[in-house]
């Protein structure tokens, strides 16, 4: 299976993918940087795994992902990409040991705050950690939005202002589609 039948895959399940400037963004970001190891929340059917897999610098990448379905059909789909690990666990449960060059977070958008204090542990000195949908732009054009929307937003506002607040970190929010948080302990010039 190659990374656009895997895309249309998700697309036939309704499962939402990361999308296609910000997968670019993160694979420019890889090279850039030559990341070796990777730890991903947030494995649905594992497009982003995959996609991140196919830079050459990558050696290994290990996901998270809490939906047991969503895990074995990830499993099932990257079954032949040896350098990804797919844990079926709750990543605010689960205990990491490793430190990785990247954390890439695109998993529940509520209590961001608590899983980017506990996963920035995980990270090597020189890593970088990037977050999506930190605006959550799809909510902006609807009129009655429901209570958990309403409070789904609220969140996302929130860790937006934590982020922006954060002491001893170098934060850079990219605004292209949902958004894109990176942040990370060495300013790094980007591309």
């Amino acid at each position: 299976m190659n990374l656009s039948e895997l895309k249309s895959i998700c697309k036939n399940d309704n499962i939402p993918i990361v999308r296609d400037g910000t997968i670019l963004l993160i694979n420019r970001i890889i090279n850039q940087l030559k990341i070796k190891t990777i730890l991903e929340i947030g494995t649905a059917y594992g497009y982003s795994s995959y996609a991140m897999s196919l830079n050459k610098s990558v050696r290994k990448i290990v996901t998270i992902e809490k939906n047991n379905l969503n895990f074995l059909k990830a499993s099932f789909y990257l079954k032949d990409i040896k350098k990804i690990k797919i844990i079926n666990g709750d990543a605010f449960k689960y205990q990491f040991f490793n430190k990785y060059d990247l954390i890439f977070i695109d998993g529940s958008k509520s209590h961001q705050d608590v899983l980017f204090n506990k996963l920035k542990k995980c990270l090597k000195r020189s890593g970088i950690i990037i977050i999506d949908n930190i605006f959550l732009k799809k909510f902006s054009t609807k009129k009655n939005l429901t209570r958990n929307q309403q409070k789904l937003i609220k969140k996302v506002e929130d860790f937006y202002k934590f982020l922006q607040n954060l002491k001893g970190w170098f934060v850079l929010i990219k605004d292209i589609e949902d958004g894109v948080a990176i942040i990370s302990k060495k300013q790094w010039k980007l591309l």
